[in-house]
């Protein structure tokens, strides 16, 4: 008791004035619990942290000040207009979260926060900051997005420890040069603000990785970035004044890094950017893409633009033909146009991205004759939509109102063929089309036989096209003069490939291009499609594509002519077969790119043949209605409807998920699969007339889950890596009863334990976990449930393996073991992949150590991944597992102290089956994430 006399007395504040009795109550509340904790530090047992998140406070009461113990103290999503200055007596606060807030200003006593390492401001109408800010010598995380701030005060430049500073959706029109002074930076986000220009003294932050400056006004960038050397994202998109081609600066999902589609390095944007500041050239190029289904007349029309008149009996075109020519447009020089003549099929979604580029212009034929023109013009401007359009939701700055932006396709020219007079013309509602479809750039009457569109006609297809090519901009887009030369002599050669090495020998001694600027130039000849190089990519980078046609035509020449008993199997006779004048190496080539294509895929035990879903059988196989048809009791059923529905959605669900289905080849066909996990099986089957895929999962309930929820996962995969489809998921729960599962996932989320539907015409109560946990794990879905991470090393030479390995980590994802699995192949272009790996290494979980002889061959895997790894394995702060693929000296390594898989160490390839080998790894992996699972709750 007497200690307790000496503590001072707790100061007693008035109460400031309140806009209702809640808040009024809240502040109360508040001031109690402060008063609490106070008291707690008489007691010898402080509450050092502080949670008032969602509280409903007008005000924080100034008592806040008198608990000096408090370490953490949260007060996101309330109604803040600012804080007390007694805040300023906190100097053992290390983190502070007054985000979602609507704070107008900062006292400056925030400033004698000197033990402060995080600050979370987002969201709130801050518009300056205190220059005591500065005096925040040990913060190290600063999120600032989402206020109104027009300027950082020059005291900025003191915060030396920071480490991560958000600046996003703000009003910022320059940055103090100061800011050069924060030379611990590692990542910096300034989207979505108004600056137009940086001060030189940024290239002083040398410890800097990520640079997001996306969505500004910037005219001019300073030559001094080019010093960051650690710098691995730089995003520029949405800065139009640049003069950066999109091809450059388009950002990349999360599944294209997945696939190996890297974003464009820092440097190599860099080299262009600086290229183009010596003096630049019209680009005077423009892809026209002919789409249409088969018979509509779209080689007939190529012809006529060509000037070659009507040729009849065309034979169809098989896969792509591909011409140039010339076309005298308005605005400028004439402009070279790359034509794609497209078979009637569906165009695959593996290569929309090379097609269905920023730099096109369509023409979609219908045939003028066809009652189903209206039906052809919707399901093509529908698949145009789903590919071709972008969407980004953004905050508009300072409120918490969402802003939806849309960037539309590239122009359309829709022909209507076969127009001659005598004949019934097909009825198609022109206007509905255009509003519906904005980007329509026209309508064309033609007839190719007559002439009609090209020689006589209200409108001439080539006069149309020649205007729509000229008012496009970026056709007369600028190209670095440096480079223009490169550019020309490239798409001149008549070499269909040659090896990179050549390529750069060129490069240096005959265009003069610097060595250390090789490629780079590679990377942007790649994007504009003039020559390609796939540089991200071990298997495909020691080879250039001068011409990209080649690419289409081989591939399309593979999946088309290939002998009748190759069926759905390939082997690389078949290829030498189809494609006899081609070296064996570029033959091999061919299959690489197919895999990375997603056409192909290795078939386990057999090194040499791969499936080939293209050209799985037509005709489902026989039995498949009596195992998984309506009268099958108990299976669980879902549907995605989707329109349109890509023709290649389940050949390429098929790819991805071959390993469940490799001991069932036969349940393999063109529109669907039969999947086995344990004791359960899926069948995954596209239904085109009414644009659906449905998943009918049968067999053991404890295996129905995980399969249900890897074949949504994979489809929801395909599905989003077209940005414009918006496939709609439900649940069987009746009969004739579907539940929206994205509605239960919801309810869910807010803690509803049922949902109100008719089933059956009568009004039910569905259980909502529970009709969850039918398709997909539970702690899966929670986010409380500690998924590790996963890295994988190996070798080059060994990709196939782990190929194989990351597809099978897929099932522990699905089930909810696994969490984010990372291999090399998600590193993007440049000179720093070797800090991107260390990084990745070192917030892993889980290291896998796929060894073979090429893998204990390599100094890099020896002696950096392999070390890390094993560090981080005696701190224990990782597990690492030894995957041994063939026999090789690991055991004689620092590495035979580690449990190895498979079992007894026995390596993968002499495992027969091979796939019995694979369940055992992925048995012990599941028990090694189990016990980490259970050592964390």
């Amino acid at each position: 008791m007497p200690a307790r006399m000496n503590q001072p007395a707790l100061k007693q504040y008035p109460e400031p004035e309140f806009p209702d009795e809640k808040a009024r109550r809240a502040y109360r509340h508040a001031r109690e619990s402060i008063l609490a904790a106070v008291e707690s530090t008489r007691t010898g047992k402080p509450i050092v942290e502080m949670d008032f998140g969602g509280a409903g406070l007008v005000a924080l009461p100034p008592e806040v000040g008198q608990h000096v113990a408090l370490r953490r103290l949260f007060l996101q999503n309330n109604d803040l207009t600012g804080l007390p200055p007694e805040i300023g007596q906190l100097t053992a606060l290390v983190e502070l979260d007054v985000s979602d807030n609507q704070l107008a200003s900062l006292p400056p006593e925030i400033g004698q926060l000197t033990a402060l390492r995080q600050l979370r401001l987002w969201t709130n109408k801050l518009t300056a900051l205190p220059m005591e800010i500065g005096q925040l010598s040990a913060l190290t995380v600063l999120f600032l997005y989402r206020n109104q701030l027009t300027e950082l005060p020059p005291e900025f430049g003191q915060l030396g420890a920071l480490t991560e500073l958000y600046l996003s959706y703000n009003q910022l029109t320059a940055l103090p040069s100061e800011i050069g002074r924060l030379t611990a930076l590692k990542h910096i986000y300034l989207s979505h603000n108004k600056l137009t220009t940086l001060p030189s003294e940024v290239g002083q932050l040398t410890a800097l990785t990520e640079l997001d400056l996306s969505d500004n006004q910037l005219t001019a960038l300073p030559e001094s970035l080019r010093g960051i050397m650690e710098l691995t994202h730089l995003l520029l998109d949405g800065n139009d004044k640049l003069g950066l081609p999109p091809e450059l600066v388009a950002r990349m999902t999360e599944h294209d890094a997945a696939e190996g589609y890297a974003a464009v390095s820092p440097r190599t944007i860099l080299d262009y950017y600086f290229a183009m500041q010596q003096g630049e050239r019209p680009l005077n190029e423009v892809k026209l893409l002919l789409i249409g289904r088969g018979g509509a007349g779209k080689t007939a029309t190529m012809n006529r633009l060509l000037g070659l008149g009507f040729v009849p009996g065309t034979d169809e075109t098989l896969g792509i033909e591909i011409t140039d020519w010339t076309l005298p447009a308005p605005g400028g020089d004439p402009v070279r146009v790359h034509g794609w003549d497209f078979a009637g099929q569906t165009v695959t979604h593996q290569l929309h991205k090379f097609f269905l580029s920023h730099r096109s212009i369509y023409i979609l034929v219908l045939s003028g004759r066809e009652e189903t023109a209206q039906d052809d013009a919707e399901y093509w401007l529908k698949l145009m939509e789903a590919y071709a359009i972008e969407t980004h939701r953004r905050f508009e700055a300072g409120t918490r109102k969402m802003i939806l932006e849309v960037k539309l396709p590239s122009p359309v020219l829709m022909v209507l063929n076969k127009w001659e007079a005598g004949h019934t013309q097909a009825k198609v509602d022109r206007r509905a089309l255009e509003e519906k479809y904005p980007w329509i750039a026209g309508w064309v009457e033609t007839d190719c036989q007559t002439g009609l569109g090209y020689t006589h006609g209200k409108v001439l297809l080539p006069e149309r096209l020649a205007e729509v090519v000229g008012s496009m901009e970026w056709v007369r887009e600028g190209f670095p003069a440096a480079w223009h030369r490169a550019k020309e002599y490239f798409s001149k050669m008549e070499k269909d490939y040659m090896a990179f090495t050549d390529f750069e020998s060129h490069c240096v001694k005959e265009l003069g291009v610097p060595a250390d600027k090789v490629r780079s130039l590679a990377v942007v000849l790649h994007r504009l499609g003039i020559a390609l190089n796939y540089g991200d990519d071990p298997r495909l980078c020691d080879t250039t594509v001068l011409n990209p046609h080649w690419v289409t035509r081989t591939i399309y020449k593979v999946l088309r002519e290939a002998p009748r008993d190759m069926d759905a199997v390939m082997t690389l006779e078949h290829v030498a077969e189809v494609l006899p004048q081609e070296p064996p190496h570029m033959r091999a080539y061919v299959v690489e790119l197919m895999r990375r294509f997603d056409q192909a895929f290795p078939l386990p035990d057999k090194e040499s043949q791969w499936l080939v879903p293209a050209r799985l059988p037509e005709a489902q196989p026989k039995g498949i209605a009596e195992e998984f048809g309506p009268q099958v009791e108990g299976a669980t059923r879902l549907r995605f409807t989707v329109n349109p529905l890509p023709r290649m959605i389940l050949p390429n669900f098929v790819t991805r998920t071959h390993i469940l289905s490799d001991d069932l080849a036969k349940m393999r066909w063109a529109n669907g699969v039969v999947l086995e996990l344990n004791k359960a099986r899926a069948l995954v089957k596209a239904d085109h007339a009414d644009r659906t895929v449905t998943i009918t999962v049968t067999g053991e309930s404890k295996d129905r889950p995980t399969l249900a929820s890897m074949c949504r996962r994979e489809l929801g995969s395909l599905f989003a890596e077209i940005p414009g489809l918006s496939p709609r998921e439900e649940l069987q729960v009746g009969p004739d009863d579907w539940v929206n599962v994205a509605l239960m996932e919801k309810m869910e989320r807010q803690r509803f334990s049922h949902v109100h539907m008719l089933l059956g015409g009568e009004v039910s109560f569905l259980p909502v976990l529970q009709s969850l946990n039918s398709i997909t794990p539970h702690q899966a879905r929670d986010p409380s449930v500690s998924k590790p991470s996963v890295f994988i090393s190996y070798a080059h030479s060994d990709e196939r393996f782990k190929d194989e390995l990351v597809m099978r980590m897929k099932v522990l994802q699905a089930a909810g073991l696994a969490g984010e699995v990372w291999t090399d192949r998600m590193l993007e272009p440049g000179e720093n992949w070797n800090s991107s790996i260390i990084r990745n290494l070192e917030n892993a979980d889980m290291v896998l150590l796929l060894l073979s002889n090429a893998a204990m061959a390599s100094d890099y895997i020896q002696k950096t991944e392999a070390q890390k790894a094993l560090a981080r394995h005696k701190a224990g702060t990782a597990v690492v597992v030894p995957v041994v693929l063939e026999r090789c000296q690991w055991n004689l390594s620092e590495l035979k102290d580690l449990q190895a898989v498979p079992k007894d160490a026995k390596p993968l390839r002499e495992w027969r089956p091979r796939n019995a080998g694979w369940f055992n790894v992925m048995e012990s992996l599941r028990g090694k994430i189990e016990t980490m699972q259970a050592k964390r709750k």
